[in-house]
């Protein structure tokens, strides 16, 4: 039987039929090792072996910002969920216009999710790639 609202199979054996944009984050949010909230928006951080079951519910894709790192995003259009490498670790957020899917998006997703991050780190004083750092 095939599930049609996007139930895990058996994640015990790491075996994932299907799984949606929210079930997805669940996955993460339920294994994240540290979390922080910068501008009412959740970054979580998992292990690369947690994330394995998932990854062919994402896309590679260049990015600016992470050149250097390897940097995916999930299936939705227009909200996903962008992973991005760092180090051990692997930087988990919610994003808004999917580049990797439709480039025209582009401009929501740096109006919505780069430029408010800009503005943040001006006002804070800080370096833009701290705010993406990993809590200790």
């Amino acid at each position: 039987m095939v599930p049609t609202s996007g139930l895990i199979a058996s994640i015990e054996n790491k075996q994932i039929i299907f799984m949606n944009e929210k079930e997805l984050w669940k996955y993460f949010w339920d294994r994240k090792i540290c979390h922080s909230r910068p501008l009412d928006r959740d970054f979580i951080w998992i292990t690369k072996e947690d994330f394995r079951p998932v990854r062919r519910y994402f896309v590679s894709e260049f990015n600016f910002f992470h050149y250097k790192k390897e940097s995916l995003r999930s299936q939705g259009l227009l909200f996903h969920i962008h992973v991005i490498e760092q180090g051990d670790y692997l930087f988990v957020h919610k994003d808004t216009g999917n580049v990797a899917r439709f480039f025209p998006l582009g401009l929501i997703h740096l109006i919505c999710d780069v430029v408010p991050y800009f503005v943040f780190a001006k006002i804070k004083r800080v370096e833009m790639k701290s705010i993406f750092v990993r809590p200790e």
